[in-house]
């Protein structure tokens, strides 16, 4: 079940609405990381918190599994996204490749660079 729901349609059987439903898509697919990121901000300030202000082991495990479950769903948020792009991305482009000219696979590979995972 590898399928995507898209993959039944040619992009030139599209017609306008399908095309407005894909920017809808993509929009609501920044805006669901965007939500990402501000909980990752949220749990890993609330962490912060608790790990600066109140003393005790309890306090400092929960600060720590907070700024850990923070950094968790960024992470998490982020591939979701990528996962969704891609699909959108090869639903609108299926003759092409995908990797040889989509600035997002462009991006991650920078990215994965950076960080050294990616060699």
């Amino acid at each position: 079940m590898n399928q995507s729901n898209y993959s039944s349609f040619k992009p030139s059987q599209l017609i306008l609405r399908d095309h407005l439903a894909l920017e809808r898509t993509a929009m609501a697919n920044e805006r669901t990381l965007l939500a990402y990121v501000r909980t990752m901000i949220g749990l890993i300030a609330v962490g912060g918190t608790f790990i600066k202000l109140f003393s005790g082991l309890l306090p400092l495990i929960s600060g720590w599994l907070l700024i850990f479950l923070g950094i968790s769903t960024l992470v998490f948020g982020f591939l979701r996204y990528v996962h969704i792009h891609t699909t959108i991305y090869k639903v609108t482009n299926p003759s092409s490749e995908f990797g040889t000219s989509d600035p997002m696979h462009k991006t991650v590979l920078q990215f994965l660079k950076i960080t050294s995972i990616y060699k």
